[in-house]
Formats: structure tokens, C-alpha cells, sequence
């Protein structure tokens, strides 16, 4: 069973927050805080913060992880909506895929649905890097790549390290050899709006262009000179962009539109 948590009522619209590779659920504490009235979900995904003990294996165990934890805990729950970054994404997308039912929609930044391009040299770095990678001075070096401002939420690794290096390296193995065909991405009705920062990795960014072509009721957006970490770099936008989308139902200013 998954560490979970929840911020607000149970009345109150639902959103399933997932975290990024390498964090927990309290990276997402900033843009919760900006949000209230929400029923704001987290849960520490496998192998992550308080879940740190249960093994990640693949991207669909984890959904399925999360989906055991979400029935066990808040049973009758009925449709959710979902906010994903990065290796959150990839769960949460195997989530739809796996329990259409459960997902009403989402919001989902930073994945890809290809395969990345020589993925098997990012693992082999992965290798390398992956036993200073839990470091203190070497998460706020990458966290300054990033333009994660010193005091956010995203630079929750300042009360130790969220995870370990082989969940780390795990993490590469899933998610540089994920793809979807065609068909299943066809197969998919989840109102998604799958979005990046304009200077995510090229991979990422030419996903937005499969998605917005192959999902049903789905859309694609770019965040104008941001990068991965964007829900840190301009969290204002970052609100007003999930509230426009699972509110208001309608694609959020601030995003560039991508068309078919």
C-alpha cells in the first residue's frame, strides 16, 4: 500500500497529484496551497517518500498501486481528475489506459510517448550517476538546471533524499523504452491536455504532436520559455492552467495551443 494523503474536503472536486522522479508528494505542496477548495490527492509513488519500501517495478504496477491505495482508502470515491509531471505522467497515463473509468480528466507535463532517442545511453549515464545522485549537492545543482527557485516546494530534497539510486535507475529503464502505438492512443476518450515546457527535451515536445493527432478527446500545449520543472519556474500558470482545464473545461490561457 501507497503512502496517501488528502488536502481539503471530500466534497470537494478531486485531483490525483503525481510527483516527479526522485520526489515525493510533497513537491506539489506550493501548488496545492494556491488551490483551495480542491480535494487535492497525493500519494508517494512506489519506491518514493513514505512509500520508499514498496519495490517500483514497471509504470503499470505503480497505476495499479495507486488504484488499490485510492479503492482502499477512499472507497466510492467515484471519477477523478489528474495532475501528473514527468515520471508522474507516465503513471498516470498508464493509469487511464489500464482504468479508463477512474479518470475523468488530466492534466499531464512532461512525458513522451515514443521511445527517447538513445535511451540506452541516458541509462548507461543513469548507471553512472544514479549513486551521487540522492546527494544533497548534486539535487540542488539539477534543481538549478531547472530554475527551481531555493525554497520551493520542488526543492523538497533539502529534508534528505525521497528515494534511492536503483528506484532512480528504474525509473530510466521504464521510462526511455515507454511507447504507445497507435491504437491504444485511439483507444483513449479521457478529456487529456498533454503539455510542456517550450524547452523540454525534443523527445517530450514531439509527443505533443502524436498525442494532439491521436487522442480522441484530447488536446496539446506548450508553456512559452519554461522548461520540465515548469510548475516551479511559474506556478501562478501552472494553477490557472489545471483549474482552466478541470474546471472550466477549456484549454488554458498562457499555454500555446497546438493545432492538428
Amino acid at each position: 500500500m501507497l503512502y496517501i494523503n488528502n488536502h481539503g474536503n471530500t466534497g470537494d472536486v478531486p485531483i490525483l497529484f503525481l510527483h516527479g522522479g526522485g520526489y515525493a508528494g510533497d513537491m506539489w505542496n506550493d501548488i496545492i496551497n494556491a488551490m483551495p477548495g480542491f480535494n487535492s490527492i497525493v500519494v508517494d509513488l512506489p519506491g518514493h517518500g513514505k512509500s520508499r519500501e514498496v519495490p517500483l517495478t514497471t509504470l503499470a504496477d505503480a497505476a495499479d498501486a495507486v488504484v488499490e491505495t485510492l479503492s482502499t482508502n477512499w472507497n466510492g470515491l467515484g471519477p477523478i481528475n489528474m495532475v501528473g509531471l514527468s515520471f508522474g505522467s507516465y503513471v498516470g497515463i498508464n493509469l487511464i489506459i489500464r482504468f479508463p473509468h477512474l479518470v475523468s480528466s488530466a492534466f499531464l507535463s512532461g512525458f513522451a510517448v515514443d521511445q527517447i532517442p538513445n535511451g540506452w545511453w541516458l541509462r548507461v549515464m543513469g548507471t553512472v550517476i544514479s549513486p551521487i545522485a540522492t546527494q544533497r549537492w548534486f539535487r540542488r545543482l539539477s534543481e538549478q538546471s531547472m530554475n527551481i527557485p531555493k525554497g520551493n516546494a520542488m526543492d523538497c530534497w533539502r529534508d534528505g533524499p525521497k528515494t534511492t539510486p536503483s528506484t532512480l535507475r528504474r525509473i530510466l529503464q521504464e521510462v526511455t523504452r515507454f511507447e504507445l502505438s497507435e491504437e491504444i492512443l485511439e483507444s483513449i476518450s479521457t478529456r487529456i491536455l498533454a503539455v510542456a515546457g517550450s524547452q523540454e527535451h525534443p523527445a517530450i515536445l514531439q509527443s505533443l504532436s502524436t498525442l494532439q493527432s491521436s487522442l480522441s478527446n484530447g488536446m496539446s500545449g506548450i508553456a512559452p520559455d519554461l522548461g520540465h520543472a515548469w510548475p516551479a519556474e511559474a506556478p501562478d500558470l501552472f494553477v490557472s492552467c489545471v483549474r482552466s482545464w478541470i474546471i472550466r473545461q477549456e484549454f488554458p490561457t498562457g499555454l500555446t495551443k497546438l493545432e492538428t
